[in-house]
């Protein structure tokens, strides 16, 4: 899982290793909006998504599964 300033956000460990593997080549200290932008999107990319794909929209894609299935808007 990833922490941000919001909360927690759950992943699959292939989108984990994935991103650790990204800042692993990159040595970087940080990671800036646009890089991880692109990060998504390679991701989507590879999974053969077609429709448009941002940090935003698997964020408000992931809430809206997780309230369709019952969980609180509290708990995310």
């Amino acid at each position: 899982m990833v922490k941000r300033q919001r909360g927690v956000i759950p992943m699959t460990d292939r989108v984990r290793r994935l991103i650790e593997y990204h800042f692993a080549e990159n040595n970087a200290t940080g990671i800036g909006k646009r890089t991880f932008e692109r990060v998504v999107k390679g991701v989507a990319d590879e999974a053969g998504i077609l429709k448009p794909v941002s940090p935003h929209v698997l964020r408000h894609t992931f809430a809206v599964n997780c309230i369709k299935k019952g969980i609180s808007t509290r708990a995310l």
